[in-house]
């Protein structure tokens, strides 16, 4: 993944400016090369852009310190000046940028020398998928529930009847029920302007705002499974759809 691309995505899973995103970038790496091995640094370094390798630097040898999920998140805070809640969304950001750009191995190693609280920011709830789609989408709050269950059910139209279980298994329980279709259903080929009309259509809204819900849904769906599923689902839509993202 190239460097503008990481750097998009973590800023906007943190929802900050792009200056500031560089900071708590750099604090969040640093923090997080002291928490894994030096080897595991260089790793993981050898997999990211170069402008964000010098963060990772460690000695090979380095042992990992042992230090939980609350003085992680105080180191990074502490670096990049920020308060402890947004110092958590960046350490979260960081990890679902990483699930995007290593290699499902490298990242399995990186996750590997995290206690399991570490690995509870890769879990995405309803509640935090809610507040990403009424973040990126800009919905009227009212809505967004009723905008995004549309969404998921033209998706579900859109994919066949196992890939939709597969994503629906991966999503929060309350997201589920828009998605069940029979195992065994096909795929209906639904191009990107008829998916949005129907998106609009059933939500009720005008076609830009149902525009601005697909890629909403889409990209938070990105946050909250795991990559090879969410590339499952995107081998199933239309090309066009890689537009919206």
């Amino acid at each position: 993944m190239k460097y503008d691309v990481f750097m998009q995505r973590f800023a906007e899973r943190v929802g900050v400016a792009a200056d500031k995103a560089e900071v708590l970038t750099r604090a969040t790496l640093q923090t997080l090369a002291e928490r894994i091995t030096g080897g595991e640094a260089e790793d993981l370094a050898e997999q990211l852009p170069p402008e964000l390798r010098e963060p990772l630097q460690r000695p090979g040898n380095t042992a990992a310190e042992a230090f939980d999920l609350d003085e992680f998140v105080r180191r990074v805070g502490e670096r990049a000046g920020v308060d402890e809640e947004l110092a958590r969304r960046a350490t979260r950001a960081l990890l679902l940028t990483l699930r995007d750009t290593l290699t499902p191995q490298e990242l399995d190693d990186v996750v590997s020398q995290l206690p399991e609280e570490y690995r509870e920011l890769l879990r995405i709830d309803y509640d935090e998928f809610m507040r990403r789609v009424l973040n990126r989408s800009k919905a009227p709050p009212d809505r967004v529930e009723e905008i995004t269950r549309a969404v998921l059910q033209t998706l579900a139209e859109r994919l066949s009847g196992g890939e939709a279980r597969n994503l629906a298994e991966e999503l929060p329980e309350q997201l589920r029920e828009p998605l069940a279709r029979p195992p065994e259903a096909h795929g209906r080929p639904i191009g990107l302007e008829e998916f949005l009309d129907l998106v609009a259509e059933r939500a009720g809204v005008d076609e830009e705002l149902a525009r601005r819900a697909t890629r909403a849904v889409l990209l938070t769906a990105r946050d909250a499974i795991s990559r090879k599923g969410y590339e499952h689902v995107l081998a199933q839509l239309p090309r066009e759809m890689a537009g919206l993202l």
